[in-house]
């Protein structure tokens, strides 16, 4: 047996044969063959241990998650199927798959022929039902690698339209995209209007040549033509999609339509654009809001840095103790000391004389109010809440955390322009 390797190594062994029988790039057969050679490697270099169980059940665990289990399954038993041909006739009858799962005690063989057994009819009809129908109940080489073959054709096909879409995408986005998610604004509708009248939700080759029209018009005359969607860009995105209306990518926008003639069906392009074939070649969801999706707001304008741009390590210094002292300040600002013979209205009296010097504090609407703030800060229901009663030395919070928030705020303000005003001078 193979000396012990730490966990973590035998994690990234089992890891690494994960991804290796999981990559589909090159097909079934290829991944099917590489976790083989891993697992016969490993084997070779462990022995059968603790280690080497350890290994073989975390891919076990791990590939019977994986989506494209199956297929690799179906390859890999292929490709062992000698092993399990008892009568050898050179197929795998459903009894055969049986008794190897039975027999073995590799928890990955038994994995995958579980695989095999659950997808057994699905592998044979792949392929196909053989002369006049009559074939033996049995898997042969060509089922498993039918199987495998239209699998594989499936992601490359789903692959191809993934790529289709994200081209669509790309293509339309001049069309919808906004500021604010309005479809009013958006070229599209403007070009759906273009002639005037009604909307009919469609775009076809007359509204492009219109807005291209329209704008070479108006750039001739010295207009402004640069506002809203009439901006060069868009004239030349729409004189584009003209010039390759006819092509795959253009039509793939329009989409298409069935025409029956006879006993013949035939796909024909669409005349349009409309909202629904640009929804169809997104490759969204049903209910997506186009709009909202191509959505592009303005960047906003960065705030303005709180320091000046030279970055000044004795004014940054000299900043963050200003800010120290000033929460500290603040905070004493916001709190006011009982004095003897003081009730709510006193103390809202005192706190708007000291101020303000406007002789807003005869103001008896806006010392009762402020009274009442007060009181309600301090945990009474009202100015007139008598319990407990306030005493000479009592603390009494004055203004909330959003005016002291507010106050530090400002003089930071003040604070950081006179920094800027001094550096401009330097």
């Amino acid at each position: 047996m193979a000396n012990n390797q730490p966990f973590d190594e035998v994690q990234a062994r089992a890891q690494g044969t994960v991804a290796d029988a999981t990559n589909l790039t090159y097909g079934a057969d290829n991944a099917a063959t590489r976790l083989q050679n891993d697992v016969y490697q490993t084997y070779q270099e462990m022995g059968l241990g603790a280690d080497y169980t350890a290994y073989i059940n975390q891919v076990a665990t791990s590939l019977k998650s994986n989506p494209g289990f199956d297929e690799v399954a179906a390859a890999w038993t292929n490709h062992n199927a000698r092993r399990f041909d008892i009568d050898t006739d050179g197929n795998l009858a459903q009894g055969e798959i049986s008794a190897a799962i039975r027999s073995t005690h590799d928890p990955l063989e038994r994995a995958i022929l579980v695989s095999v057994r659950d997808q057994y009819q699905d592998i044979r009809h792949a392929g196909g039902d053989g002369f006049l129908g009559i074939r033996k109940n049995a898997l042969e080489p060509d089922d498993f690698a039918g199987y495998v073959g239209d699998r594989q054709d499936r992601r490359n096909a789903a692959s191809a339209q993934g790529r289709e879409q994200a081209q669509s995408r790309y293509l339309m986005q001049p069309l919808l995209s906004t500021e604010d998610g309005n479809p009013n604004r958006s070229l599209f509708r403007v070009l759906d209007n273009i002639k005037g009248g009604e909307r009919d939700g469609n775009v076809s080759e007359g509204d492009l040549k219109s807005f291209v029209k329209q704008y070479d018009r108006a750039a001739f005359n010295g207009a402004d033509v640069d506002a809203g969607v009439f901006t060069k860009a868009n004239r030349d995105y729409a004189h584009g999609l003209l010039q390759n209306w006819d092509t795959p990518e253009v039509v793939a926008l329009r989409g298409k339509h069935q025409e029956t003639t006879g006993h013949y069906t035939t796909n024909r392009n669409n005349w349009y654009i409309t909202e629904s074939s640009l929804l169809a070649a997104s490759g969204y969801a049903r209910n997506t809001n186009l709009y909202k999706t191509f959505e592009t707001p303005k960047p906003q304008p960065k705030k303005e840095e709180v320091l000046d741009p030279y970055k000044d390590e004795e004014l940054a210094r000299q900043r963050a103790e200003f800010q120290q002292q000033l929460e500290t300040h603040v905070r004493q600002e916001a709190h006011y000391t009982v004095k003897k013979g003081q009730g709510f209205d006193r103390v809202a009296r005192d706190v708007i004389r000291t101020h303000s010097n406007d002789g807003s504090y005869k103001d008896e609407h806006k010392v009762i109010q402020f009274s009442n703030s007060i009181a309600k800060m301090n945990g009474r229901n009202n100015r007139l809440d008598k319990a407990p009663m306030l005493h000479p030395g009592q603390q009494l919070q004055i203004f909330d955390d959003a005016w002291m928030e507010q106050q530090i705020q400002e003089r930071l303000r003040a604070f950081d322009n006179s920094a800027r005003r001094f550096s401009t001078g330097r």
